[in-house]
């Protein structure tokens, strides 16, 4: 379950997923890892709520609204990170929002996760291995974006610049993915 926990977040087809790490981290410094962190963890939480909730069979889910939804959450992280600048000081209102975030993008993963889980082994276990495998490939993702932030600040580039560059690349691609998944 760790592999498809940690696939989930760097497959070629979890843009969404890589797209809202980006609106996290965009323009932070190396030395913010531990904000960046603190939100990857209060996504990787919220994303697991759902599927818990699925599999106990408490929620019922319409799957082309969740995936609309999710996309749309990538634009309000976008848009919402163009319109106010980054704070010095940490904002735990970013956290709750990142979570409730998390909990719609594990909306659209918790029919799957039902599908792939060892019922035999046990769903809390597999949710709790496959929760593992989505965390430690956020860390990784985090690590390789602020890792790139590192050596693009080192060439004296603005970061802000950059921060909005992620932004505006972000916003593009999820009115994007929005609209595909309209569409389909």
């Amino acid at each position: 379950m760790f592999h498809w926990g940690f696939y989930h977040i760097i497959a070629w087809d979890a843009t969404d997923h890589l797209l809202f790490i980006l609106c996290l981290c965009a323009g932070l410094r190396f030395r913010d890892y531990k904000k960046a962190l603190q939100l990857t963890f209060a996504f990787a939480l919220g994303h697991s709520i759902p599927i818990a909730l699925r599999l106990s069979e408490i929620i019922p889910v319409a799957e082309k609204w969740i995936e609309l939804a999710i996309a749309a959450t990538i634009a309000i992280a976008a848009a919402t990170g163009l319109a106010f600048k980054p704070r010095e000081k940490f904002n735990p209102t970013i956290l709750i929002v990142t979570l409730c975030f998390g909990v719609i993008h594990g909306l659209g993963f918790s029919s799957a996760f039902s599908m792939i889980a060892d019922h035999a082994r046990g769903m809390s276990s597999d949710l709790l291995i496959f929760s593992l495998g989505i965390e430690v490939a956020q860390i990784l993702v985090v690590a390789i974006i602020l890792s790139v932030h590192f050596m693009i600040h080192a060439l004296k580039f603005d970061l802000m610049r950059l921060r909005r560059y992620e932004l505006l690349a972000a916003l593009l691609l999820s009115a994007i993915i929005m609209v595909q998944r309209l569409i389909n």
